[in-house]
């Protein structure tokens, strides 16, 4: 969370560090930098269902990695699912990331099939080009 006088500082710097405080659900706090880009990525965060992120000034990226951008998921490096989370322990039940050779990514995972009835936590984890780690949970009810 930024202090008051951080905020005045930023809004007093000049527009290359223009900056802004944004509420979403849960009254979570984040700093977003003011550009197109950012803002379509924290809309794409929030749609689905992922809070907090944290989004670095798009200025701030190598522009032959900028022009590459066309759409959100082009900022996510790395996503995994963890089937049943137990005792706050992720364990990695499905993965897809990107590599320096192959930049493709799914944005579906596969299939899961509980074996029993019940009750599980899915916890989802996603990494962004900045570093960022975002979860996200999930109770779902297996009743057939």
């Amino acid at each position: 969370m930024l202090s008051e006088h951080t905020l005045r500082e930023l809004q007093g710097a000049p527009d290359a560090v223009r900056a802004r405080l944004l509420e979403i659900p849960e009254a979570h706090q984040i700093l977003l930098a003011d550009t197109p880009e950012a803002d379509a990525l924290a809309d794409a965060y929030l749609a689905h269902g992922i809070v907090d992120p944290v989004i670095s000034n798009t200025e701030l990226i190598p522009e032959e990695v900028r022009t590459k951008i066309k759409k959100w998921s082009d900022y996510i490096d790395y996503w995994a699912v963890d089937w049943d989370i137990r005792h706050d322990t992720f364990m990695q039940g499905w993965v897809t990331y990107r590599t320096r050779k192959d930049r493709t990514l799914a944005l579906t995972s596969n299939p899961r099939t509980y074996e029993r009835l019940g009750r599980y936590q899915v916890l989802v984890k996603v990494v962004d080009i900045f570093g960022n780690d975002t979860t996200q949970g999930y109770d779902v009810e297996v009743k057939t």
